[in-house]
């Protein structure tokens, strides 16, 4: 199970008049886990490889996934408590740390009562109570070392807490005349923690707590209230929402001591906005929008210094988020999902990348002799007449031979060859090095093959080849060596390019 393409277009390439096209915007849908019928994912590690989420083990009960390229959606079943009925919005995972070794979630016992936990090197721990049996996590710190939540030190009271090994549960308190706390985001090192302040007289607010200062509220400059949802790796810059006007929109901010609560704004049509995230410099923040009176509106966008807020939108393809822990350090990679029918919930996975492109038209119908599915991509430009285009295949066997391929079109049947599939037709070229025979590529130690494509001379036909002109899409695919217990051979998914 690996990356599979969406029944849509899926590219938005962003390509500003005269220049290359240095940011690609792909959505992939995430294969379910097998036997699912829906699945959200919630969280995503630093380098954006691997997804964890929920799903519903194809019928009531609520179970764990873990999905990365190499082996598609696992099944993670029930990480801890009792198993519950199936509420994507609810209980489970909602901390992962940057190497995705810990995931800190919430379980609720078959008695009914909410607790938190960490769960790492296959056991989960529970991590206790501030005096009634009732914890829930919010997140976890990027090292893995430190859960943040709410727990209750007495009845109906509510405070925030955070959790290490050596500490176990402590109170952060209150300050003011606030009455209780909740936690919701932590920085890297678990130093910093954000989250709301409420019960007071007047609004609740946004605060930002250490261990130097503790419990600091970061105000509301409407006066009618603020939540901080996320913090930056550093714990420099707080991002969540504030209420703008009496009853309503809330309006997605960002925070630092210099700057104080700055607005990000809002989308045409949809004045109201929340952020959920931010990656690990503060630089790139995701969140969602609605229209106020809409509340089936939701769309995501994507906020930078330079762009501003954007909606991400991929072929008409806006997905909704999880709040927290969606989002790859450097800000490029998103987890997701769409709604199909009522309740059908299919996870996705968001790519900005620097400079990648091309898109998923076909998956690779077969895992080689890894375990794996073998995986093409491609960076650099869509512009033809830049001649700036780098393959790069992935999770293939070590020291294999390896053959890229190129076509004009794809088979409306797939090719079987070996333990694969060819997708590619039409005007076809294989890439080798001149000799007699003709010299291949071999993959290397980690299973990985790379070529630069000199698009004014495919090798197609003989001579000097084809050159690619603008309007064009072609298709590419890579080919390998395998063991001959997995068919001798398999090919990668199909990449498609649609120059420009």
């Amino acid at each position: 199970m690996t990356l599979a393409r969406i029944a849509r277009p899926l590219l938005l390439a962003l390509v500003p008049s005269g220049a290359t096209a240095a940011a690609q915007e792909t959505l992939y849908d995430l294969d379910l886990p097998q036997g699912a019928n829906r699945a959200v994912p919630r969280l995503v590690s630093a380098d954006g490889e691997t997804i964890v989420g929920v799903h519903d083990g194809g019928g009531t009960t609520q179970r764990s996934f873990v999905w990365s390229p190499r082996f598609g959606a696992v099944d993670m079943g029930v990480l801890a408590g009792a198993p519950t009925l199936f509420a994507p919005f609810g209980e489970g995972p909602v901390g992962l740390s940057d190497d995705a070794s810990v995931i800190a979630g919430t379980a609720s016992r078959a008695t009914g009562e909410l607790f938190a936990y960490r769960h790492a090197g296959g056991v989960a721990t529970e991590l206790g109570n501030l005096g009634v049996d009732f914890a829930v996590a919010s997140a976890l710190s990027g090292d893995g070392e430190v859960v943040v939540g709410t727990a209750s030190p007495s009845t109906l009271t509510f405070r925030a807490f955070r959790w290490t090994a050596g500490g176990g549960m402590q109170d952060l308190g209150v300050v003011g005349s606030f009455t209780e706390s909740r936690a919701f985001g932590v920085n890297g090192d678990g130093s910093v923690v954000v989250g709301r302040l409420l019960g007071g007289p007047g609004p609740a607010e946004a605060f930002r707590w250490t261990a130097q200062t503790g419990i600091v509220p970061l105000g509301a400059p409407s006066g009618l209230g603020s939540f901080a949802t996320a913090v930056s790796a550093d714990g420099e810059v707080v991002v969540g929402f504030e209420t703008v006007a009496s009853g309503g929109p809330f309006r997605a901010f960002r925070w630092t001591a210099q700057t104080g609560m700055v607005d990000l704004g809002a989308l045409p049509g949809l004045g109201e906005t929340r952020a959920l995230d931010v990656n690990d410099d503060g630089s790139v923040i995701v969140g969602l929008a609605r229209d106020p009176a809409d509340p089936f509106s939701d769309a995501s966008w994507r906020w930078t210094a330079a762009g501003g807020m954007e909606r991400i939108d991929v072929g008409g393809v806006s997905p909704r988020l999880y709040p927290g822990g969606m989002l790859s350090a450097d800000g490029s990679v998103l987890a997701g999902y769409v709604e199909g029918a009522p309740g059908a919930f299919t996870g996705v996975r968001h790519e900005t990348g620097e400079g990648a492109v091309g898109q998923d038209v076909g998956a690779a119908v077969a895992p080689n002799s890894t375990g794996a599915f073998g995986r093409i991509t491609a960076v650099g430009s869509l512009l033809a007449s830049e001649n700036n285009l780098t393959l790069q295949a992935d999770s293939l066997p070590p020291l294999s031979t390896c053959v890229f391929v190129v076509g004009s079109d794809l088979r409306a049947v797939p090719l079987p060859v070996g333990g694969g599939a060819l997708l590619v037709i039409g005007f076809v070229g294989r890439y080798a090095f001149p000799g007699t025979p003709p010299m291949f590529l071999l993959t290397d130690p980690s299973g990985r093959a790379q070529i630069n494509v000199d698009l004014s001379a495919l090798p197609i036909g003989s001579g000097a080849g084809m050159s690619v002109l603008a309007g064009e899409t072609w298709y590419f695919q890579a080919w390998h060596r395998d063991d001959p217990a997995s068919g001798g051979a398999n090919l990668t998914n199909a990449l498609g390019v649609s120059f420009l």
